[in-house]
């Protein structure tokens, strides 16, 4: 049997996860699957509730008020405590919040479902076990792959819950979300425990793979000079995490009023951004690594900024298609960004700064969805032409300072660059 080509083996090679890791990728499978049963109609069941486009906006700024208060406490739960059984307290706070959606009869009814659904302070945690099971240089892949179960949950649910929602109304979806929801949990239980090491551990040398949960090399101090090239792309995503959720739970609401769309069309349409979102977290979890984490952040920015202007362009359904297949690539971002935390933080650290990472992009966005609310309220075309433009404009910028960077480094390397004669 022929060798299998070196570049091809190093592509494969990215794809590699342990049993853990796999484990992780099930659990996020099936809590996407269940979450994606209403994901894209939930901003319509909030309107056939009575809610407006500011009280929709309420309602997703109480979500990201929570989801930023439990990160802080997820953070400091997963560097004291295993992280395998924080994150399944975690969980199971969520677990109900499906049934409370059910039995909803006010949009005001939804709060406390919301609560529960947003209680992310296993989250944390989550990060931290991927990072401390994969070395650096296979961390933007492991992140990529392990993200990439959600869009792959979600590629048949949306189109499934909308048709279920239209058939047998949006009560029996959210009970089969609840069931599913049970079997994401369950699947937690085989997870080996990862418990945070003390700051004065020294580092293993062993392989991250052999089950110890470290990384190798990792260091037990910031690395400031890292960290200072990584706050200016920081903050413009944090800028654009605002962006994208003023105008995101907008979207069904515009499609219903201006294009006559159903649940299972926009269930449909949901479908096509999970797919986008799977191809896009695949590609870059081969590649990504080579190309750099700022670079492809830049180019996933662009192409949601694309998305959101196809939606107030004339071009009929398959510019729309072209919008949600372009969608997908706001997940992308964010996992990309995810995988940007350990590289300046401590590994007795890891959950602390990936909760703290959660807290500063969940400050941001909190405001967001009211914000939005009332300028969709004022124009929904300005509201989306407006934030695709921002986001294009932040991209740009985001590019930029990939370049000087890698100038910066190609400096350092080759010592003082010589004037041209």
């Amino acid at each position: 049997m022929s060798r299998v080509p070196s570049r091809m083996g190093a592509f494969l090679a990215a794809y590699r996860l342990d049993r853990d890791l796999w484990i992780l990728f099930t659990s996020f499978f099936l809590w996407a699957f269940g979450q994606g049963m209403y994901f894209y109609i939930w901003p319509l069941f909030m309107q056939d509730l009575g809610a407006t486009p500011v009280q929709i906006g309420t309602l997703f700024s109480v979500a990201q008020l929570t989801m930023t208060l439990t990160y802080v406490g997820g953070g400091l739960l997963a560097d004291r405590y295993d992280r395998k059984w924080v994150m399944i307290l975690s969980w199971l706070i969520a677990v109900p919040s499906a049934l409370v959606f059910a039995r909803a009869t006010r949009w005001t009814d939804l709060l406390p479902g919301i609560v529960m659904f947003y209680c992310f302070s296993g989250m944390p945690a989550f990060n931290a076990y991927v990072a401390a099971r994969v070395s650096s240089t296979s961390r933007a892949s492991a992140f990529s792959i392990v993200y990439a179960s959600a869009p792959l949950g979600m590629l048949f649910a949306p189109a499934l819950g909308g048709l279920l929602a239209e058939v047998v109304g949006m009560r029996t979806v959210f009970l089969i979300s609840f069931g599913v929801y049970v079997a994401a949990t369950l699947v937690m239980l085989p997870l080996r425990s990862q418990r945070p090491q003390p700051a004065s551990a020294p580092a293993p040398r062993q392989d991250a793979s052999a089950g110890t949960g470290a990384i190798p090399g990792h260091v037990t101090s910031i690395k400031p000079a890292k960290l200072a090239t990584l706050i200016p792309t920081f903050t413009l995503v944090i800028l654009a995490y605002f962006l994208l959720f003023v105008a995101t739970p907008y979207i069904s609401p515009y499609l219903r009023a201006s294009c006559g769309m159903g649940m299972a069309q926009i269930g449909i349409l949901g479908s096509v951004t999970a797919a986008s979102e799977l191809a896009l977290s695949l590609v870059f979890g081969g590649v990504g690594g080579k190309w750099g984490k700022v670079p492809a952040l830049a180019f996933s920015l662009t192409l949601f900024a694309l998305s959101i202007a196809c939606l107030t362009l004339p071009g009929g359904l398959y510019l729309l298609m072209l919008a949600f297949v372009l969608r997908g690539a706001a997940r992308l971002a964010q996992s990309l960004m995810t995988a940007m935390v350990p590289d300046v933080s401590p590994r007795h650290a890891l959950g602390r700064h990936f909760g703290a990472f959660g807290a500063l992009t969940g400050v941001a966005t909190v405001a967001a969805p009211y914000l939005g609310g009332w300028l969709y309220d004022l124009s929904p075309t300005g509201l989306f032409a407006g934030a695709a433009c921002a986001i294009f404009a932040l991209a740009i910028v985001v590019q930029a300072l990939a370049v000087i960077a890698r100038a910066r480094q190609t400096r350092r390397r080759d010592g003082t660059p010589r004037v041209p004669a």
